[in-house]
């Protein structure tokens, strides 16, 4: 787990991206934002990445079919509710470094939608395993409020920033 302070300024965002420790694999991760009572403080995006050149170390996705993502990204936006202890938290689940993983592959699945178009409505995009790719061991989860959980017993390295503009973070053609 790795937290950046914010966003805490109206129509900026908070980018935060921890990377599983060397001889490990990434397996899921997940995206916070605290506290609860901002309104307009939610995270916006929650991706597996790869901490290299060709994924802006973690500010662009891993497209669909890549494999062996090593990080996770979450992205904070605050949409003008203002809050100078906003905070931003992003969760890379790892598996153990004890493990054999030469021959462990994860590959990454996504769907995307359109919508919702309204305030008071939701969307659902579902992603699936295809058959060559094994069982699902993990995905996404929403938000929770709630305390924050113990960090981590072994160390995760990664990057966190603010940016006060959203195109900061660029979408890839296909994403």
């Amino acid at each position: 787990m790795n937290k950046v302070a914010g966003p805490t300024s109206p129509s900026t965002v908070g980018l935060v991206t921890p990377t599983c420790p060397a001889n490990t694999r990434l397996l899921g991760g997940g995206a916070r934002t605290t506290p609860a009572d901002v309104g307009s403080l939610k995270p916006i995006a929650s991706f597996p990445t790869f901490d290299d050149a060709a994924h802006d170390h973690g500010r662009k996705a891993a497209a669909n079919g890549e494999t062996t993502p090593d990080s996770w990204t979450a992205v904070g936006w605050n949409g003008g509710g203002g809050g100078t202890n906003n905070e931003t938290y992003a969760y890379a689940v790892c598996s153990g470094s004890g493990i054999n993983v030469g021959g462990a592959t994860v590959t990454v699945q996504y769907t995307e939608v359109s919508g919702p178009t309204s305030a008071t409505s939701g969307q659902t995009a579902t992603a699936g395993c295809s058959g060559n790719d094994g069982k699902l061991i993990s995905a996404a989860a929403p938000p929770s409020a709630g305390a924050a959980p113990p960090p981590p017993t072994s160390p995760i390295r990664g990057r966190a920033e603010t940016t006060s503009t959203a195109q900061r973070l660029q979408r890839q053609p296909g994403r």
